[in-house]
């Protein structure tokens, strides 16, 4: 199952008459013909099943490329394959190089982790109550600015600068305590960029470009498009249908960046092999952070996280067309790269499987259950809570006047009735399992809590939002 924390945002089937990869030149198989046969199957199969356009993979084991192909196309109208130097924008895998060049200013003291953001942009609004640790690690308690009614108007600017996209978020309380909590939101990281734009003196590019890219030798990394004319375009989820791509300077220092799967594997060595950071940075970024006491699962611009017993850390990225994920397996030596440009495409399956063929000894049954692990920060009483509301819709016994008075007036008994009926034929829903918590910019300031429903082999995406007094606002089921 998808994560949705770690995404930037979070049509017609395709026929599969797409090349299955590449000219054989530009493969990279340094694992046996029986693995590379296996990985091959794994990617169609994902291929196939979420009707994707284009695929990359890159595979990296004891800091060599042992695997590296394209499925499909980068242009679907041009027949253009997918090779393994076509490029893909990757999303909120921007924020671990982010995070990076903030904890590089941190060892050279121009940065503290513990200072608060006032001592860096004193204008953003409660800057003296968060520090940039807490930004690092996602429990500010800054609301998203992609969740602003104002992003929309801006996303496709290419003059809108990081204050003005900072700047929608008003002076708003913000959505809990620092600290106390644990919320993926894109302005911490928006904010993170614009400190380091501030001690450095620079553009983040320029200062990506110095302090990262030229250094550790990762020429297809950019950021923004490149000039190369190797770049998939991006698509519209399960269409052929080209989708409106964000401009750079919306995504800034979230989401901006493009690169090939290898490259991202050399990132991965450089980083983990202790190039990129000291090694007391190193362990900070690739260690959760805590919030209330209990950690949280979200490091600093990673995820600190296991599969199958084994260390992964990972961090996934979605922009308009364009899906990536980036896997590490430390203890293993392992790194397994995924890029789409098909949005909403899930790369879970894809590492879940190939991990599991490269270590061997993984049951179908573990296989099955990788790709429905919970995202961080779940609380299980509140679970528990949605799970009793759930099935008390389908079981036709929800107390309408648990809703707010809003909610209420706009869905009848009628309607509900329509819902426990349409749900009720999926089967017995088994369990939740949670994707993330959002703060809505309600007049009530809804609290929305979102959970893959399950009922046997059947998945829905099920939202439900309360306000502060505890009343829903927001009771939403789709397709999963």
């Amino acid at each position: 199952m998808k994560r949705l924390i770690a995404c930037f945002l979070c049509g017609s089937t395709l026929a599969l008459t797409m090349p299955i990869a590449s000219s054989a030149a530009s493969n990279i198989v340094k694992v046996d013909s029986t693995t590379a046969e296996a990985i091959d199957a794994i990617v169609r199969a994902e291929m196939t099943r979420q009707a994707a356009n284009g695929i990359s993979v890159a595979v990296g084991r004891s800091g060599q490329i042992v695997y590296a192909r394209g499925f499909g196309y980068a242009d679907v109208a041009a027949k253009k394959p997918v090779d393994n130097d076509t490029r893909f924008a990757i999303g909120s895998i921007t924020k671990q190089f982010t995070s990076a060049i903030v904890m590089q200013l941190v060892h050279e003291g121009s940065v503290s982790l513990d200072a608060p953001l006032s001592s860096y942009l004193p204008e953003v609004p409660h800057a003296a109550d968060v520090t940039v640790r807490q930004l690092l690690h996602q429990t500010s308690g800054y609301e998203d600015v992609l969740s602003t009614p104002g992003f929309a108007a801006l996303a496709h600017s290419t003059s809108v600068t990081p204050h003005e996209l900072v700047s929608l978020m008003g002076a708003d309380d913000l959505n809990f305590k620092p600290g106390l909590r644990y919320q993926y939101s894109n302005t911490n990281y928006y904010l993170l960029g614009m400190i380091v734009e501030k001690m450095t003196g620079k553009p983040f590019s320029a200062a990506l470009a110095e302090r990262i890219i030229r250094p550790q030798k990762l020429a297809a990394l950019t950021y923004g498009p490149p000039s190369s004319n190797d770049i998939a375009t991006g698509y519209a989820p399960n269409s052929t249908t080209p989708a409106t791509l964000w401009s750079s300077n919306a995504k800034y220092t979230a989401g901006a960046l493009y690169s090939d799967p290898s490259t991202l594997v050399a990132w991965d060595n450089a980083f983990f092999g202790g190039s990129v950071v000291d090694a007391p940075s190193l362990a900070f970024l690739r260690t959760s952070g805590m919030a209330d006491g209990l950690r949280t699962g979200y490091a600093a611009g990673w995820l600190d996280d296991a599969l199958f017993g084994h260390r992964m850390i990972w961090h996934n990225g979605g922009v308009p067309g364009f899906n990536a994920r980036n896997a590490v397996f430390p203890d293993d030596r392992i790194q397994i790269v995924v890029f789409t440009n098909t949005a909403g495409f899930d790369e879970g399956p894809i590492v879940n499987r190939i991990f599991a063929r490269l270590i061997g000894g993984v049951s179908d049954a573990e296989i099955a259950a990788s790709d429905m692990r919970p995202g961080p920060g779940e609380k299980p009483a509140e679970t528990a809570r949605a799970l009793a509301l759930f099935r008390a819709a389908v079981g036709g016994t929800f107390d309408r006047s648990l809703f707010t008075e809003a909610s209420r007036n706009a869905i009848s008994s009628e309607m509900l009735k329509s819902v426990a009926t349409q749900i009720g034929t999926l089967g017995i829903v088994d369990h939740l399992v949670f994707l993330q918590t959002v703060r809505l910019r309600t007049p009530n300031h809804e609290m929305l809590f979102q959970y893959v429903a399950v009922a046997g082999t059947t998945r829905l995406i099920y939202s439900i939002g309360f306000d502060a007094a505890g009343k829903i606002g927001t009771f939403l089921f789709q397709p999963g």
